[in-house]
């Protein structure tokens, strides 16, 4: 059974649909250092690239480290300071292509550019909100920097219109926070089918090797993604 991450202030919304999914879940207290329209997407405040978690220092009150003392991961803390000012709550948010971070990387944490050797710069901070990767070459999103950066580097990009997702307090979300991947399915927090891209977006996921599911029936809402451990 896989075990994912997400803030626990959705626990209602995706309790018994991600339990549906034989998913166990670790809920993510609130980031009280954020923005607190943001403060539970917990892609703004943990990050894993292969065997290592990097966590917002608050978190280290809540002793989470424990749930990963199985030998497994290697855990540490973020030293940046956060607040609730753009850029200094994306040191985390970074979205992974296969093994290559993509970011930018005047915000990356320390932690993580002292892990991760490949980077594919690009301007966008929120990358992890903003791009769903699908594996080391397909990449849906809304963001046309990002788009541009990776088409020229070979990669297969599907851009998509902006807007269309909720996020609460905002004029919309993104792609990236209103989904997350396990193995070789897609999970949408939503039902696809309510974008404009519904169709194109499955041709693409499908054309990629993998399948999807909507995990609500609603219009899809950035919940700052899932974790999947």
């Amino acid at each position: 059974m896989k075990t994912v991450l997400i803030g626990e202030r959705y626990k209602e919304l995706l309790e018994i649909p991600l339990k549906n999914q034989n998913f166990d879940v670790l809920y993510i207290p609130d980031n009280p250092n954020l923005d607190q329209r943001l403060a539970g997407h917990c892609d703004l405040s943990v990050f894993k690239y292969k065997n290592h978690i990097i966590m917002a220092d608050y978190l280290r009150r809540y002793n989470l480290v424990n749930f990963f003392t199985n030998g497994a991961y290697n855990v540490e803390y973020s030293k940046f300071k956060q607040n609730s000012q753009y850029p200094n709550d994306v040191n985390l948010c970074c979205a992974l292509i296969g093994d290559k971070l993509l970011h930018n990387p005047k915000f990356t944490d320390e932690e993580i550019l002292n892990i991760c050797t490949e980077i594919i710069s690009v301007k966008q901070g929120y990358c992890r909100c903003t791009a769903l990767c699908l594996n080391d070459q397909a990449v849906i999103t809304s963001d046309v920097g990002i788009a541009n950066t990776l088409t020229e580097k070979g990669f297969d990009v599907l851009l998509i219109k902006s807007g269309e997702i909720e996020l609460p307090g905002y004029n919309y979300g993104f792609i990236g926070g209103a989904s997350f991947v396990c193995e070789n399915t897609v999970y949408f927090i939503g039902n696809i089918k309510t974008h404009s891209n519904g169709e194109e977006i499955s041709k693409f996921i499908h054309n990629s090797g993998f399948n999807y599911i909507n995990l609500l029936n609603d219009k899809l809402i950035d919940i700052g993604g899932a974790i999947v451990i």
